[in-house]
This record gives C-alpha cells, structure tokens and sequence, in this order.
C-alpha cells in the first residue's frame, strides 16, 4: 500500500469508441496547470489513435500481400517466358 501519494485519474465513461467502452489515464506527476479541455482532447486522440493504429496496419498488410503476389506472378511469367524459349531453340 502506498501512503502519501496522489495520481491523478481520467475516467471516460462513453468514449464513443468501438473498441473501448470506458478507458481511465492516468496523468504524469509534473503535470501541475493545465486545462480541462486540452487534456480531453489528448484523451480522445489516445484512444481513436489506437483505433487508426490498427486500420493503418491492416491496410499495409493488405498491400504487402499484394506486392507479394505481384513479385511471384512477375517471376513467375519471366522463368516460363525463358523456358519457353529455351525450349523453342533447342528443338
């Protein structure tokens, strides 16, 4: 148990959010004057910054695995194009 020390607790209750019902955050111990609206507002990029982290990396995953394909199906058509040929001047 810890006597003598203050945190300081942010609760949303309705965050709007689709992943989060309630989120609390808690603030740094240096933080002394500051006002209500901006701390609300840095909440709110907190919690929909995580809601765009996680579109951000699905989207790169989706053009990753496109550039994948595309890097297959290129390869792919040279070693069949080189093939073809070879065969053509062999026979």
């Amino acid at each position: 148990m810890i006597k003598g020390c203050e945190k300081r607790i942010i609760f949303l209750e309705s965050t709007k959010s689709k992943y989060f019902d309630q989120a609390y955050l808690v603030m740094k111990d240096d933080i002394y004057t500051c006002d209500e609206g901006k701390i609300l507002n840095e909440a709110e990029r907190i919690i929909f910054g995580a809601e765009s982290l996680k579109n951000d990396k699905k989207s790169k995953s989706i053009k990753r695995m496109w550039k994948n394909i595309l890097f297959f199906s290129s390869g792919f058509l040279s070693g069949l194009i080189i093939a073809f040929s070879l065969a053509l001047l062999l026979l």
